[in-house]
């Protein structure tokens, strides 16, 4: 394993600190954006882009919450209209979440914008660069979701 310096590090997270505001930035400028929405209602929202009519355990798994907790967010979500809740035909048991028609529109917008900047940003480099940035953010992220469950 190659030694990293001090200064590596803090330029790093940084970087990761620089990020994360301009994430954050983009969140406070959207219509209906984290005014209206906690973190974890975002992360569903977004999550429910890519993979519609979940249920509720497979929320919880994805976002990696209880599902306890995935209930209290659909819940939140649910009463201001930005999701509804349909039962299984088969089995009345299966309840799976939806984005509202609107919600759905809006998050598309923002997850197809995002994206177009990462697929700009991964287009300036070569294959072997996409892999380890690809390696690193699997790496980090494992280790910081390792710190969160106090491993």
């Amino acid at each position: 394993m190659t030694r990293v310096s001090e200064q590596e590090i803090a330029e790093t997270v940084g970087r990761l600190v620089r990020f994360y505001g301009a994430i954050h930035q983009l969140n406070c400028a959207m219509p209906h954006g984290p005014h209206e929405l906690s973190p974890h209602q975002v992360r569903m929202v977004m999550h429910l882009v890519q993979h519609p009519r979940r249920t509720l355990s497979e929320l919880a798994e994805a976002l990696g919450i209880s599902v306890g907790w995935a209930s209290r967010v659909v819940d939140e979500l649910e009463a201001s209209g930005k999701v509804s809740r349909e039962r299984g035909e088969d089995d009345r048991r299966v309840v799976r979440v939806s984005l509202s028609p609107h919600v759905q529109s809006l998050a598309e917008a923002v997850y197809t914008q995002r994206s177009r900047v990462v697929a700009d940003a991964l287009a300036a480099l070569e294959p072997a660069e996409r892999a380890g940035v690809a390696s690193f953010l699997d790496r980090l992220a494992g280790g910081m979701e390792a710190l969160a469950a106090g491993d």
